[in-house]
C-alpha cells in the first residue's frame, strides 16, 4: 500500500484484549506517532495523527473505510477496519502529504487489498495459534515424562525448566525450592538454566523467602513484571495440597503467545516494555505488572498444574519405596512371630493413612483369622474382611465393599491375607493398588522367612540337645556308672579288706573329678562367651589354654586366618567342630600331638582341618567305635549347614578331619 498510493505513512494496527490497537508495523517518513483506540461502545476508532490533533473514524460493519482531513488536507488520510476470520480485529491507516487527496479508485483499490491483509491476518493467526498449542502440549508433555522417568524431585524440577526454556526460548529459567514445606533433604540452591538475570534471581529468591515466611502469598497466583533492561520475568508459585513448595520463574524478551513482531519502542499504549526502570539504591529493582492475556494464564496454570501433579507423584513414590525398604529391612529373625507381624501391619498403615491394616492368616483348616490389627479386633470392617476372604478364592488381589484384600502366598501356596479399609475412600487407585500388592508380596515372603528361622532354631536346638545328650553318655554318664560299681566293690572291701577300699576310694574320688571336669566342660559350651567376645581364634585359644592345664601331655598347634570379617554363625559351627574334635583327641585318642588350621579359600570357603597322632581306629562313622558319638554330630552339624565333612582314620597312624563351609550361605 505505500508504494501502490504513494503514502507517506502505512500503518497496521492490531486490537489487543484491552480495547486498544497497537501498532505492529509501520512505513513512516515523519510522522512522529499514531494511535487508533476503540470507544467503549466498540463503534468509534480514535485516530491520532498528532498530539494536538484526534480524528473519530466510525467502526461499524457498513462502512468500509473513513476519509479524514489530515495535515489540513481533505482526504489525504485513509482508515480501514479490518475484521479477520480469526484472531483479533486490527486497522490499516494510510496518510498521504505529498500528493493530496485519494481518488475513489485508489481508496477501492485500498479496501480491496484490505479484504485480502485481512484474510492474510486471519490465516497467520490461526497458525500461530496451532503453533502456540502444540508447544504447550509438548511442553507439557515433557514435563510429565520428566516426573515418570526422574529419581527424585530436584532432577525432575531440572527437566521440567529445560523443557520450559526450550519451548519459550526464554534468556533465563529456574526453580527455587520452599524447604520448609518440601522437606529438609532438598538442596536449598535453585536450579538455574539457562541463568536468569541479576533481576530475575533477585526476584525469585525474594519470592521463595516469602513463601517461607508467608505461605498464604502463594494466593496471589503469579507475578509478571518487567526488569530494568526490558526482560519480562514471570515468578509462578507451585502448589501442593494447599502447600507452596516451589516457585519457577523464566524471562522472556516478547509476549508469550504472541506473534514474532517485538513492540514499538516508543508505543505509548506499551511503553513499559521499553524504557529501562532505574532501580532505587540499595534496594531491589522496581518493576511494573504486566497484564497476561487469557492464552498465557491458562498455559501457565496447565504448567503449575503438571508441576504440582509431578512433584507430588515423586514424594509419594519416595514415600513408597521407604515403606518398601522399610517393611523388607526388618529382621524375619525373631523369638516370636507377633511382634513382627505388628510391625508389618504398622508400615502398612503409614503407607496408607489414614487406614485400617490387618493380617488374616489362615488356620490348620484353611479357615482365616485376625492374627495382627491396627483397629479393635471388634471392627466391623474386619467382620467383612474376613468375610470377604472366606468367600472368594485366593487371588493376588481383590476390592470389594471398600475393602482391598492381598494375597500371602509362599511357595505357591497362599497362607493368608493382608487387609486395608482405607478412611474416606473406596477404592484403590491402580498405581496404589500395585503398592499395596507389592507389599503384601513382601510381607509374605518375611512372614514365610521369619517361619523358617524358628524352624531352623529348633532344629539347632534338637541338634544341641542331641549333642549333649552324647557328650552325657560319652562322658558324664559312663563316669558315675563306672563311680556306681566301684562304690559297691567299695562296699564289699570294707570289711574284709580296707586297705584295698582306701584305694579304691581314692580311684573313686578322681573319676568324679573328671566328671566334674567334664560337666563344666559342657555348661561352658553351651554358652560360648568367648567367642563373642575374643573372636574363633581367641575362643579357640582359650580351649587349648584349657587343654594344657588339665591334659599337658598333649600339644597342640593352631593357626588360624583372620576371620574378623566372617559372619557370626559361620564363626560358631567352626567353633563347635573344633571344639568337639579336640573334646575326642583328649579323652579317646591317647595322642601327643594335635594340629588345627582354619584357613579362608579364595573360593568363598572356610576350610578346618583338625589331625592328630592318636590310636585311630578303623571302619567309617556308620561304625563309630564307643565313646565316638562326637564324630556324628559334626558331620551332621557340616552337612546341615551346606558344608563338606571328610574323615580318614587308620589304627595306630592318628585321625584326620576336613571340613569345608560356605561362607556366603552363612551371611
Amino acid at each position: 500500500l505505500y508504494e501502490a498510493l504513494r503514502a507517506d505513512t502505512t500503518s497496521l494496527f492490531l486490537r489487543e484484549s484491552s480495547g486498544q490497537l497497537r501498532m505492529v508495523a509501520q512505513r513512516n517518513i515523519d510522522l512522529t506517532r499514531a494511535r487508533i483506540v476503540f470507544g467503549p461502545d466498540e463503534g468509534l476508532i480514535a485516530l491520532a495523527m498528532r498530539e494536538d490533533r484526534v480524528v473519530h473514524v466510525p467502526d461499524t460493519a457498513a462502512n468500509a473505510h473513513y476519509l479524514a482531513t489530515g495535515f489540513d488536507r481533505p482526504r489525504s488520510l485513509l482508515a480501514i477496519p479490518l475484521h479477520p476470520p480469526a484472531g483479533p480485529s486490527a486497522a490499516l491507516c494510510v496518510v498521504r502529504r505529498r500528493v493530496y487527496a485519494f481518488t475513489d479508485d485508489e481508496v477501492q483499490f485500498a479496501t480491496i487489498m484490505a479484504s485480502v491483509a485481512a484474510q492474510s491476518l486471519g490465516n497467520a493467526t490461526i497458525f500461530h495459534r496451532m503453533q502456540r498449542i502444540t508447544m504447550e502440549q509438548t511442553t507439557l508433555y515433557e514435563i510429565a515424562q520428566a516426573a515418570t522417568f526422574s529419581d527424585s524431585v530436584r532432577n525432575f524440577a531440572g527437566r521440567a525448566i529445560d523443557a520450559l526454556a526450550r519451548a519459550l526460548s526464554a534468556t533465563g529459567c529456574a526453580v527455587g525450592f520452599v524447604r520448609s514445606r518440601l522437606g529438609e533433604h532438598i538442596d536449598a540452591e535453585p536450579i538455574v538454566s539457562p541463568p536468569l538475570s541479576p533481576f530475575g534471581r533477585a526476584r525469585c529468591n525474594a519470592f521463595v523467602a516469602e513463601l517461607e515466611d508467608n505461605p498464604a502469598a502463594a494466593t496471589l497466583a503469579l507475578r509478571c513484571t518487567v526488569g530494568p533492561q526490558g526482560e519480562r520475568l514471570i515468578l509462578v508459585p507451585i502448589v501442593v495440597r494447599g502447600e507452596p513448595v516451589a516457585v519457577i520463574g523464566w524471562e522472556t524478551r516478547r509476549p508469550l503467545g504472541h506473534d514474532s513482531l517485538d513492540p514499538l519502542e516508543d508505543d505509548p499504549a506499551r511503553g513499559q516494555w521499553g524504557t529501562p526502570v532505574a532501580p532505587p539504591s540499595g534496594a531491589l529493582p522496581a518493576s511494573v505488572t504486566l497484564p497476561l492475556t487469557e492464552e498465557e494464564a491458562t498455559f501457565i496454570a496447565n504448567v503449575a498444574q503438571q508441576l504440582a501433579l509431578g512433584i507430588e507423584n515423586l514424594r509419594l513414590r519416595a514415600r513408597d519405596l521407604n515403606v518398601l525398604r522399610s517393611l523388607s529391612a526388618l529382621p524375619a529373625s525373631r523369638p516370636h512371630l507377633n511382634q513382627l507381624r505388628h510391625e508389618i501391619i504398622h508400615e502398612v498403615a503409614q503407607a496408607f493413612a489414614p487406614a485400617g491394616v490387618a493380617l488374616l492368616l489362615r488356620d490348620d483348616e484353611g479357615v482365616p483369622h485376625i492374627a495382627a490389627t491396627t483397629t479393635a479386633a471388634n471392627a466391623a470392617w474386619l467382620k467383612q474382611a474376613t468375610s470377604l476372604a472366606k468367600e472368594t478364592q485366593p487371588q493376588e488381589f481383590l476390592q470389594r465393599r471398600g475393602i482391598a484384600l492381598g494375597a500371602l502366598i509362599a511357595d505357591y501356596e497362599p497362607f493368608g491375607w493382608l487387609a486395608l479399609k482405607q478412611t474416606g475412600a473406596n477404592r484403590l487407585s491402580s498405581d496404589r493398588a500395585l503398592l499395596f500388592t507389592s507389599l503384601a508380596g513382601a510381607a509374605a515372603l518375611l512372614l514365610h522367612n521369619a517361619r523358617l528361622h524358628l524352624m531352623a532354631r529348633e532344629a539347632a536346638v534338637d541338634r544341641e540337645r542331641q549333642r549333649i545328650a552324647r557328650e552325657i553318655h560319652d562322658g558324664v554318664a559312663q563316669n558315675l556308672a563306672h563311680v556306681l560299681l566301684r562304690l559297691e566293690l567299695i562296699d564289699r572291701l570294707i570289711a574284709t579288706d580296707p586297705d584295698r577300699a582306701h584305694h579304691e576310694a581314692l580311684a573313686t574320688r578322681e573319676v568324679l573329678f573328671a566328671s566334674l571336669n567334664d560337666l563344666r566342660q559342657s555348661i561352658a559350651a553351651l554358652a560360648p562367651t568367648q567367642l563373642e567376645q575374643l573372636g574363633l581364634a581367641g575362643a579357640v585359644q582359650a580351649i587349648l589354654d584349657d587343654i594344657s592345664t588339665n591334659t599337658p601331655d598333649l600339644a597342640v598347634e593352631f593357626t588360624c586366618d583372620d576371620n574378623e570379617a566372617l559372619p557370626p554363625e559361620l564363626q560358631l559351627q567352626a567353633y563347635r567342630i573344633i571344639q568337639e574334635a579336640l573334646t575326642n583327641i583328649r579323652k579317646h585318642a591317647h595322642a601327643h600331638h594335635a594340629w588345627v588350621h582354619v584357613t579362608l579359600g579364595p573360593d568363598a570357603t572356610l576350610h578346618v582341618t583338625i589331625r592328630d597322632d592318636g590310636q585311630g581306629f578303623a571302619g567309617d562313622l556308620t561304625r563309630v567305635p564307643s565313646g565316638h558319638f562326637g564324630l556324628v554330630g559334626m558331620r551332621d552339624r557340616v552337612l546341615d549347614f551346606g558344608g563338606q565333612f571328610t574323615l580318614a582314620s587308620t589304627p595306630g597312624a592318628g585321625t584326620h578331619i576336613a571340613v569345608t563351609l560356605p561362607v556366603p550361605l552363612a551371611a
